[in-house]
């Protein structure tokens, strides 16, 4: 016997008792069918119940003259009554439960997993009386429930001389939500743990139904209507969030002091503040502005950031204050400024210590750093000075300003401060900063290579025989630098160089168009249909990628997302499929000749070792185009040439792209 054999044998004999009892009238067979208890069975199955009697009331529901109370309003009373689950098996609950409801009857069972066996038992209870009108049980193998199932409701039939429509019966035969008994059970998960108000263990059971069994309707109707519900509830829950920790960050903006407009003495409860009040521009996202008021403190302090003299009396609690540190994390719990919780958003600073702001003024370098020089290149966030720059501007503006802090250190003679380790200085770690942020911000360019060059003359050992072990450090961490920059400068030209004159922005609404397949933005039948089948799969793993790295704040991975998606917009534009954009190839007969002349170009180059995809790709070309050349009589005009254009366009604009071609 098998799980929908058992169910069906279930409905049927209810069916039975409920059809042929001479007290029940038409228009009073409402039936409440409870979640079924679970008697000796894994704790795998824990769900089960509330799937099962969903099954069975999916059933019953289509028997003429039953009628089925809905599974929101059952749920409902029992949580209000606050029964267990195995108080259903009880006719005095389940008969308190049928009145609660209005219900004539109540269907409640147990059932039970024993190794490949399933057995299920239920009974039928009128609620008038109370008592047990019939009993059923039933049991088969879990694998096996279709094929079992058809032979119990068979054999039910006949005994129970039940009489039904051909359509009915028919219903009864065929109707199968899943036949993944583990796609089954995790649907029951599901429900269990939405209605216990679980949206995350519902979603994740859900997806796994769903994954077991990709057909099963129920279960992806489920996950798409608890997906929406958890979108909304995670919208609502860090609009809650954000209106909370702005009115905290707002409320120490405004309990401190601007330091552009303080002119006292830099004592320890004026640092306090100032520190307090830096990681709240950071929280806020005020970068501009905090960095102005952090270059006001350096302008004061001639550049030489220093911790205040320690407080020596003690506090209120007899706990002996002294450093910065402990000042600035007892003022926060004075002005109740908070770490933000987990899962709440906000910059990645904002879930570190409230007084995490204090250790910045142990030092011009740790001022500048935040004991993070990796951080600082890769522009990712840090309480420094230089990610404040690095977040308020960008391109020229960003160079621009860098090189005048790099003068107003020169001015104070601080280049020559130790760095992060004895065999480095500050100016020499600020140098290899501007070589990145030049290469992220502005790709390969003369004023780099020079940059470089002189940066090369200042790390390189010149004779090895009296190198010390500092220069040999120095000369390893200096050709990293360098190995890093020239990977930076060439991954900005190659995201320049994918955006074919577009802004970022540009490109980003053409792959969110072609994600969404929006006709507004790119056009996918007629010589576009290849592209309607492989690009949106492809730009929109792109694009889930890019806003992963979007909120890690890597501006690495985001241009590397942009331009992996943005390599479809050149060779569909070329094709006429970009809305607004007039094709330039109407067939391949047309994009030979083009094609040809670049297979020429990249036979007759020599690629270096670091450009080996040029080579690559360059022989994808030479052979494309030989195998066009023999059979575009073939292939012109035939349902594959829409692929073979396109195919060839995208290899051309890729090798464009790379700098192979000219």
């Amino acid at each position: 016997m098998n799980i929908l054999g058992t169910l069906r044998a279930l409905v049927l004999t209810l069916m039975g008792c409920l059809l042929l009892s001479g007290q029940a009238r038409a228009d009073d067979m409402t039936l409440a069918v409870l979640p079924l208890d679970k008697a000796s069975a894994s704790e795998d199955y824990a769900g089960l119940g509330k799937a099962l009697a969903g099954m069975l009331v999916t059933d019953l529901s289509g028997v003429p003259g039953l009628t089925l109370v809905e599974r929101d309003r059952l749920q409902a009373l029992l949580d209000e009554l606050e029964l267990n689950q195995s108080d259903f098996v009880d006719p005095k609950h389940a008969q308190e439960l049928g009145q609660g409801l209005g219900a004539r009857y109540v269907l409640a069972g147990s059932f039970s997993v024993v190794g490949t066996q399933f057995v299920l038992d239920a009974r039928v209870v009128n609620v008038e009386s109370g008592k047990i009108h019939h009993a059923a049980d039933a049991q088969g193998v879990v694998t096996d429930f279709v094929s079992v199932e058809k032979e119990l409701v068979e054999s039910l039939l006949e005994g129970l001389a039940v009489t039904l429509s051909s359509s009915i019966r028919r219903q009864l035969y065929t109707a199968t939500p899943t036949e993944d008994f583990g796609a089954f059970s995790a649907y029951g998960e599901g429900i269990a743990a939405q209605d216990a108000g679980d949206l995350e263990a519902a979603q994740a059971a859900y997806q796994r139904a769903v994954a077991a069994d990709p057909d099963f309707a129920e279960a992806r109707s489920a996950l798409a209507e608890i997906k929406a519900a958890m979108s909304e509830y995670l919208a609502q829950r860090q609009v809650k969030y954000d209106t909370v920790y702005r009115s905290m960050n707002l409320r120490v903006l405004e309990q401190t002091v601007d330091m552009r407009e303080y002119d006292g003495p830099l004592d320890m409860p004026v640092m306090a503040h100032f520190a307090l009040r830096l990681s709240a521009l950071e929280n806020e996202g005020m970068d501009c502005q905090r960095m102005a008021e952090m270059k006001a403190y350096l302008e004061r302090v001639d550049y030489r950031a220093t911790l205040p003299e320690p407080v020596s009396t003690r506090d209120a609690q007899g706990r002996v204050p002294g450093w910065l540190g402990y000042e600035t994390d007892k003022l926060a719990e004075e002005m109740d400024f908070r770490s933000y919780a987990k899962g709440t958003g906000g910059p990645a600073m904002a879930h570190q210590s409230r007084g995490r702001a204090a250790s910045l003024f142990d030092g011009t370098h740790n001022f500048l750093f935040d004991k993070s020089w990796n951080a600082v290149v890769s522009f990712d966030p840090t309480n420094g000075y230089l990610s404040s720059m690095s977040r308020c501007f960008e391109g020229e503006e960003l160079m621009t300003e860098f090189d005048a802090l790099q003068e107003a250190l020169e001015r104070q003679d601080l280049l020559g401060l130790e760095g992060r380790h004895d065999y480095l200085t500050l100016g020499l770690e600020l140098d290899a900063v501007e070589l990145h942020w030049r290469a992220q911000q502005l790709g390969s360019s003369q004023e780099l290579a020079r940059a470089s060059e002189r940066f090369l003359a200042r790390i390189q050992i010149h004779d090895p025989l009296t190198a010390t072990d500092d220069d040999r450090a120095r000369e390893s961490w200096g050709l990293g630098v360098l190995e890093r920059v020239v990977r930076n400068a060439r991954t900005r030209d190659l995201y320049h160089a994918t955006l074919q004159g577009l802004t970022q922005e540009q490109m980003l609404a053409f792959m969110r168009g072609v994600a969404a397949k929006d006709p507004q933005v790119v056009t996918l039948d007629g010589m576009c249909s290849y592209w309607g089948q492989s690009a949106p799969v492809s730009v929109r793993s792109s694009l889930k990628t890019y806003e992963e790295e979007l909120a890690d704040e890597d501006w690495y991975w985001q241009q590397v997302s942009i331009q992996r998606a943005g390599e479809y917009y050149a060779p569909m534009r070329d094709m006429g499929c970009v809305v607004g954009e007039e094709a330039r190839y109407e067939n391949l007969r047309a994009v030979l000749p083009m094609l040809q002349g670049a297979a020429l170009q990249v036979q007759d180059k020599s690629f270096p070792e670091e450009q080996s995809i040029c080579e690559s790709l360059g022989n994808s070309l030479v052979q494309v185009v030989e195998s066009y050349s023999e059979m575009l009589h073939y292939i012109e005009g035939q349902p594959s040439e829409p692929a073979a254009l396109a195919g060839s366009l995208h290899t051309y604009h890729q090798l464009r792209i790379r700098g192979c071609l000219d």
